[in-house]
């Protein structure tokens, strides 16, 4: 992880090194080889060291400013006595920049802004000239003060907001060298105000900024996003980049307290420095701005001005058509010509809890600057680094919450911030006097966007705060009820208003379009609610929106048709209905157990269905004793034990299951719900077949399919086959197995469900992957990890990259497979799957096997048995396979025939004809180590009379004939032995 030191950075480049060769020829390579030598030599004069080096520049580290202004100065006259003497540029700065081990190369490397100021610094400069910043400089005093020094005043310069107060040193035998003026933005027309700290992040953003002010002139281009976002920042920066593009300045126009088009007038005329003369302001900024060169004008804060704004730049675009605008609002201005950058809030920190993860992303990065400007010694840690990770994703990553919060560093640790979140308006509030008062607190700037709204707009934000995690159109419907200001207006034409004032965002969900407030403003917006509005109404209407699936006929026939994606978008709606029906204490047992039921399946493919489980199994036990579960009805009642069953099938708790299927079963057949049968009854089957009761999987597996059949239900058939395909697989029908693998595909495309495609896909591949055909097998599972990405169906992923990775290994792709491998155990952990990761591990181990890591196989093997060795006869058969492989690895033959022998009736009750195949070519194996050729013989020939049958694998065989050739030559039957090999 990177760390942060204080370091001296020097930036060294050679003059115009570009007209080298055209002055040099061929001496330039000895000129910049004899440069490098000097750069070292110096480096170490001043107890430094070369960082990195281009051809003719470098970048140099040192410990005190002091031996930075040494070396340098011994550089730059080294340089200057050459043969063909080299003019130098340097710039040096004195800093705490990022410190981490370029991968690379093995050297440290330094990131940060501070490496960016060192480097302006030198680019600022001209031949012979040796530039410090003022923080070098003072560090350095003592070793300047007797060399020829000037001071050249604050300069501007390029990308980077805060000035520089530059000072000149120069060798003592140039002492008399005078030169141009620097090569800054100082010396450029503005007003734009400088900035005391470094700009964050943006990047793709402020590119897409410049590409529209170059492309042609007059442009107007609005900044929209939601209170705090940094509009102001951003285009403050954006107008810095393109000072250069506009001969005429760029000119900066606060609108905050304007409220007439003439007062708008007016603040840009105050822009240049003037005052509005005659009687018609608006003309009189037209005239001065069309007698500018090109400009660009920041109308700054115009969000209250709509209506307004435009017929003035209409105006002005007219009478100045070389004139650009960039405007900041939290509402995009309509008409034409006109173009939108928005900005969203900073992403939440990636979830892999990682140090180098969480300093990546820019939410977190703004947070340790803006820290460091609070308290220089703060650093980004092992320690702190989950709760600073905490802080930027309560506070939605917005970046004036993320700079007040970081400005409580001075006194608080990342420790403290996060448990003081809870009251984090009375938290986030700046002393400083230099910014508005809506910038000032994090509750100013909230309000100032809500005052912008009409009474309709503003009751309907207070409702829609009861959401959590965002809503759908039709939710918004469902809970809104309008004021007697509102006229009728919906929630959805609501949200679509409260998304044009940057209260919300939009986004596309799993189905369909989603709205989602900001943290803050849905925090702020729900405290305002209570002082008004009737809380409770509020909260039960957002209740009756999810528990609707439950009631209404055609919404049951909804829920069991969509499956796990009913709500998956809803956790933590879900989780708030939840705590509020716990809350309401007795009484309330079946709200209670609904909220668990919906949670359990939204965290099917994308939450932690563990933690689901440990809510509802207490929920249905509780719901079962109370007086009003007989009151249910059987679809119901159904629901919830399935719900129950299924979540425990998932973690791999089999035998748990069975019972509540059994009993999720009898409900469903009273309720006679085609769609619910067929569902219990294929769960049933999987676990049955998991748990090696094949006859009773067999018949459920039958049921389901009529059912299936009968009713249409397509993507429960594709199931069905899929478990077809595997049961064929295992009884060595492998062309029946791939020929139902393929029209589950089929139905599974007729669905249009990317889900069910990818899935059938996965199980196509396995199919393939099972006779041997890898090559066809990997683009299939590369198809379905991609779509699973993209759909966050997390779980399916962790079981698709799990089954990527086997087949990689089996294509002799050692080290994707392993990285595969570990990728999707540690999902399967952060899912509350801990039987998916260890039967993960155990694949993994089966791998490390085949490759000849036999300790990390046995490690794995060892981690994986407290977990999986009690699941059934079809995992105990898979152990038995890898402690044999094991053992014969660690070249102990006796000790792996006999766990092949102990576990033999398990392989043979498991039914998997692969399996049995493996155990005697392994058998085989230890018997030819122990020296038994005549029993290795034995055990393969009823393994090879498979063949004739065209039940064995070409895998399979091979190994078996080689085996047997093995075991001839140990009988001394060489010609046999030749024709069998």
């Amino acid at each position: 992880m990177d760390s942060v030191t204080a370091v001296t950075l020097v930036f060294v480049e050679v003059e115009d090194a570009a007209s080298l060769w055209q002055r040099l020829g061929g001496r330039v390579e000895p000129a910049l080889l004899a440069l490098d030598a000097a750069a070292e030599e110096c480096a170490r004069l001043g107890g430094g060291r070369i960082v990195k080096s281009t051809s003719g520049s470098a970048m140099l580290a040192f410990e005190a400013a002091a031996g930075a202004v040494r070396g340098a100065v011994a550089l730059t006259e080294r340089a200057a006595a050459f043969p063909d003497p080299l003019e130098l540029r340097i710039g040096i700065h004195a800093g705490t920049p990022l410190r981490e081990e370029d991968p690379a190369t093995g050297r440290e490397d330094f990131f940060g802004p501070d490496v960016n100021r060192a480097a302006r610094l030198m680019t600022a400069g001209h031949g012979g000239q040796i530039l410090l910043s003022r923080a070098a400089a003072m560090q350095a005093a003592e070793a300047i003060a007797p060399l020829p020094h000037i001071d050249l005043g604050e300069h501007r310069l390029r990308g980077l907001e805060r000035p520089e107060r530059i000072l000149q040193l120069l060798p003592p035998s140039m002492a008399a060298r005078r030169f141009p003026a620097l090569r800054t933005l100082t010396a450029l027309p503005t007003n734009l105000p400088g900035q005391t700290s470094s700009f964050v992040g943006r990047g793709t953003e402020l590119a897409r900024v410049a590409g529209l002010l170059d492309g042609q002139a007059g442009r107007v281009v609005v900044v929209t996003g939601a209170a705090g976002v940094g509009k102001s920042r951003f285009a403050v920066r954006a107008a810095a980049d393109a000072l250069e593009r506009f001969p005429g300045g760029c000119w900066f126009a606060d609108l905050s307290d304007a409220e007439t088009p003439e007062a708008v007038a007016t603040s840009v005329i105050a822009a240049f420095g003037g005052q509005v003369r005659g009687g018609d302001g608006i003309a009189e900024a037209g005239d001065q701005l069309a007698s500018r060169p090109a400009s660009l004008i920041l109308l700054d804060t115009a969000d209250h001005l709509l209506g307004l704004i435009e017929p003035l730049l209409g105006r002005w675009r007219a009478r100045a058509p070389g004139t650009s605008f960039l405007v900041t609002s939290r509402v995009s201005l309509p008409g034409a010509g006109i173009d939108e950058i928005r900005l969203e809030p900073f992403p939440s920190p990636p979830g892999d809890g990682s140090l180098s993860g969480i300093a990546a992303g820019d939410a977190v990065r703004l947070f340790v600057d803006r820290a460091r400007d609070a308290r220089p010694d703060f650093a980004l840690t092992e320690a702190n680094a989950a709760d600073v990770a905490t802080i930027c994703s309560e506070l939605d990553g917005i970046p004036l919450a993320i700079e007040l919060a970081a400005a409580r560093s001075r006194i608080l640790q990342p420790a403290e911030l996060v448990r003081k979140l809870g009251q984090k308006f009375q938290l986030l509030r700046s002393t400083r006097k230099d910014i508005t008062r809506r910038q000032q607190t994090l509750q100013g700037a909230i309000e100032w966007g809500e005052e912008q709204l009409d009474a309709a707009d503003r009751e309907a934000l207070r409702q829609l705060a009861v959401f959590h995690g965002g809503f759908s159109p039709e939710a918004a419907d469902f809970v809104v009820q309008p004021g007697p200001e509102g006229g009728g207006m919906r929630g959805s034409e609501a949200a679509v208003h409260l998304a044009r004032r940057s209260l919300l965002s939009v986004r596309e969900g799993l189905d369909g379009l989603r709205f989602q407030l900001y943290r803050p403003v849905r925090e702020h917006a729900w405290k305002r609610l209570a002082d008004g509005a009737d809380r409770g109404a509020v909260e039960l209407r957002h209740e009756g929106w999810f528990f609707r699936v439950f009631e209404l006929p055609a919404e049951r026939d909804r829920h069991d048709r969509a499956g796990w994606r009913i709500f998956a978008d809803d956790a933590e709606n879900l989780a708030e209905v939840h705590r509020r029906a716990v809350a309401r204490g007795p009484g309330h047992e079946i709200a209670v157990l609904k909220a668990a039921m919906l949670i359990a399946k939204a965290s099917v493919k994308r939450g932690n269905l563990s933690s689901a489980l440990a809510r509802l199994a207490p929920a249905l036990e509780a719901a079962r004793r109370s007086p009003a579960w007989p009151e249910q009805d059987c679809w119901f009642r159904a629901r919830a034990l399935f719900s129950h069953a299924t979540s425990l099938r998932l973690v791999g708790r089999y035998a748990e299951s069975l019972p509540c299927l059994e009993d999720a079963l009898e409900e469903a057949r009273a309720a006679a719900s085609p769609i619910l049968l067929a569902e219990v009854l294929w769960d049933l089957a999987h676990a049955c077949g998991m748990l090696g009761l094949w006859p009773r999987g067999d018949a459920a597996l039958e049921e389901s399919e009529k059912h299936a059949r009968a009713h249409g239900l397509k993507v429960r058939l594709a199931s069905i086959l899929i478990l077809r395909s595997g049961r064929h697989q295992a009884q060595g029908e492998f062309e029946r197995g791939l020929a139902f693998a393929r029209e589950s595909l089929e139905l599974s495309r007729q669905t249009n469900r990317r889900d069910a495609i990818a899935e059938t896909s996965n199980v196509l591949a396995i199919a393939l992957a099972v006779v041997d055909r890898y090559l066809e097998a990997v683009p299939l599972l590369r198809e379905s990890v991609e779509v699973d990405t993209t759909t966050e169906n997390r779980s399916a992923l962790a079981l698709h990259m799990s089954n990527l990775a086997e087949i990689l290994a089996m294509c002799g792709e050692w080290g994707e497979s392993f990285r595969s491998f570990e990728r999707a155990q540690a999902l399967f952990l952060e899912l509350g799957r801990p039987v998916n990761a260890a039967y993960t591990r155990m694949r993994r181990a089966e791998c490390e096997a085949l490759a000849g890591k036999t300790a990390e196989a046995r490690k794995g093997l060892d981690e994986v048995v407290p977990t999986l060795g009690s699941l059934g006869v079809a995992m105990g058969a898979r152990l038995t396979l890898l402690r044999a492989r094991v053992l014969l690895g660690e070249g102990a033959p006796a000790e792996a025939l006999s766990c092949l022998e102990s576990g033999l009736p398990a392989l043979v009750q498991g039914e998997d004809i692969r399996d049995w195949c493996e155990a005697h070519c392994l058998r085989a194996r230890a018997l030819l180590a122990v020296g038994d050729p005549a029993g290795a013989l034995t055990v393969l020939g009823g393994v090879l009379e498979l063949e004739s049958r065209g039940r064995l694998l070409p895998s399979f065989g091979v190994a078996a004939w080689l085996l047997r050739a093995r075991a001839l030559e140990g009988q001394g039957k060489r010609d046999e032995a030749r024709e069998a090999a």
